[in-house]
């Protein structure tokens, strides 16, 4: 997490950010990354001064499949994961709606959808993401059907 040392106030804002913050450097410079219900995902590159959104990611392609049970029933970003080895790459599990990575900080998206199966309870439903410390190409997955494990050293997919 930054400590954000500049700023002397802060402010309660109305919005509907739901899930997932994660923080990273890329050049020296930070970067932060926002998952939001409806599911977008904003970028800020100053310690959350201003922020952009990604719009991409709510408009790859299987969104019509996409649904949360619960009320308010809107599928949201649920979790995030980043590379330590380079913050352009990430992991985004959407709640209810699938797994997806970026490679260049969130302007472009692909679904990795290997760990799926048709029979599954329940649609693609992501929990948590995490990378091992000190061993990145390492991913956990846990959802509502399951544990999954990905190397990246193996397996381009989940």
């Amino acid at each position: 997490f930054f400590f954000f040392k500049q700023k002397t106030a802060y402010e309660i804002v109305d919005c509907d950010w739901s899930s997932d913050v994660c923080s990273s450097d890329l050049g020296g410079k930070p970067v932060i990354y926002a998952g939001t219900e409806p599911v977008s995902l904003f970028r800020s590159d100053d310690y959350g001064a201003s922020w952009h959104e990604r719009p991409l990611l709510g408009k790859v392609t299987g969104t019509e499949k996409w649904a949360f049970p619960m009320p308010p029933n809107v599928p949201h970003v649920k979790t995030i994961a980043l590379d330590p080895r380079d913050a352009r790459r990430l992991l985004v599990g959407v709640e209810q709606g699938g797994l997806f990575e970026s490679r260049d900080g969130g302007e472009s998206w692909r679904e990795l959808d290997g760990y799926y199966r048709t029979d599954d309870e329940v649609y693609k439903d992501m929990h948590q993401l995490l990378r091992r410390p000190g061993h990145p190409e390492q991913v956990f997955m846990a959802t509502g059907n399951g544990f999954y494990f990905r190397s990246e050293e193996h397996t381009s997919e989940l």
